[in-house]
This record gives C-alpha cells, structure tokens and sequence, in this order.
C-alpha cells in the first residue's frame, strides 16, 4: 500500500507513537516482550480490543512480528500468545484500514532505522 501522507496516515501515525509509550509504560508487556524476543527495538500497537475480563493485544515488534495475545485485568498475566511474521500477516489481512496500519507502522519502523544508521555513521567519523 502506498502513503500518500493524507489527514488519516497523519493521526493514525500519531496514534501509533502514543501505542509505543502506552507499551513502554505497561510493565507487565515489556517484561514479557523481553523475556521472549530479548531486544526490542520498536513496537506498534496494531490493535487493542478491550473485553470484560482482558485486553487482546496485536503489536508489530520489531518489524518482523506480528504478536497476539491476552492480558488479564485482573492480574496482568498474559496468555494465548500467537506469533506471526510481517509478511505473512501482511498476507493475511483483508481490512484496508489494517494494511494502513501496518504499512505506516513499517514506514515508521523504516524511517527509524535509516534515522539510527545515519547517527551510526556519524559517530564512526567522530570517533576516527
């Protein structure tokens, strides 16, 4: 899907910085996100679907999976967790508002890694 930069990439695009503070601040989500994938450069709520008793989450984690799971409101324990990669998800999904996320999600996750090589680049010719 192409980014033409409309209104609607512009709020879903700052919808999704928000989704990555919210993340950083929920505890039991970092925790668990580290203790499977390690390192965690980048993550994206895809979406969120609030139930009675947990939260469904889908976040995209570091560009190249698309993880599910449960969140207990009661206790915080996650549960049911599925992992998919990009490119499958990517196959998978019909809703053209979710393409919009993902590839303004991958936009994002892109730009952020061209921002980290350059400031790489620049700190080698310092340190020379």
């Amino acid at each position: 899907m192409k980014l033409i930069g409309s209104r609607n990439e512009l709020n879903r695009r700052n919808e999704l910085l928000y989704s990555e503070r919210f993340i950083n601040k929920k505890a039991s989500i970092v925790s668990f996100l580290n203790k499977r994938y390690n390192e965690i450069k980048s993550v994206y709520v895809l979406a969120q679907i609030q139930e009675q008793d947990e939260d469904i989450y889908k976040l995209i984690v570091n560009s190249k999976l698309v993880v599910s799971f449960k969140l207990s409101r009661t206790d915080e324990s996650i549960n049911d967790i599925s992992e998919i990669s990009v490119l499958n998800y990517k196959k998978s999904i019909e809703k053209k508002a979710d393409k919009l996320d993902l590839a303004i999600a991958l936009d994002m996750l892109n730009t952020d890694i061209q921002k980290a090589g350059l400031s790489l680049k620049r700190k080698r010719t310092i340190d020379k």
